[in-house]
């Protein structure tokens, strides 16, 4: 069993159930674009990996919290199109995790999943173990834009405290 310490970034579309109700061909063929041409090349010119696409969202591992951060921020910045565009939320942690058979496992991607969960339409949630590579002043805006987003109680009893990145999100 291999394993490796590595950032997790974890994205998801937001409102994905109700756009299938209206509309699943049309909202498989946009997002399936999407992640073609604007997810898949950005993660790579962050230096990331797409380990899996996950239904309306993928996973993306990273050896460093700072692209994987960047990449996110980059990402919830694009421009947008159409009427209805399309909305992600983001969760970046960095922690162990195990790889098997292309797979990632282990506490950094549940952790990383949490995050998501939590951020809100167009936001990027990190862990603390995220914040202090954040701060890095060669990552632009990110040293000084953070704001406590809150903690939470893990079934593991561990206290989770996660930040929001503050810039324009949408």
């Amino acid at each position: 069993m291999e394993r490796k310490l590595a950032a997790i970034l974890i994205a998801d579309l937001v409102g994905f159930t109700a756009r299938m109700e209206r509309d699943e061909k049309g909202t498989l063929e946009v997002l399936s674009a999407y992640i073609d041409e604007t997810a898949v090349p950005l993660v790579g010119r962050h230096y990331g990996r797409i380990v899996k696409q996950m239904g309306d969202g993928l996973l993306a591992s990273f050896d460093s919290a700072v692209d994987a951060v960047s990449c996110a921020v980059e990402w919830q910045n694009s421009p947008v199109v159409g009427s209805d565009p399309l909305r992600f939320r983001i969760g970046v942690t960095l922690g162990d995790i195990i790889m098997r058979d292309g797979d990632v496992f282990g506490s950094g991607v549940n952790l990383a999943s949490r995050l998501e969960q939590l951020a809100p339409p167009g936001g990027v949630l990190v862990s603390d173990a995220v914040l202090p590579c954040g701060r890095e002043p060669y990552i632009g805006c990110l040293g000084g834009c953070w704001s406590a987003h809150g903690k939470e109680r893990c079934r593991t009893g561990t206290c989770l405290a996660h930040w929001r990145v503050k810039r324009s999100m949408r």
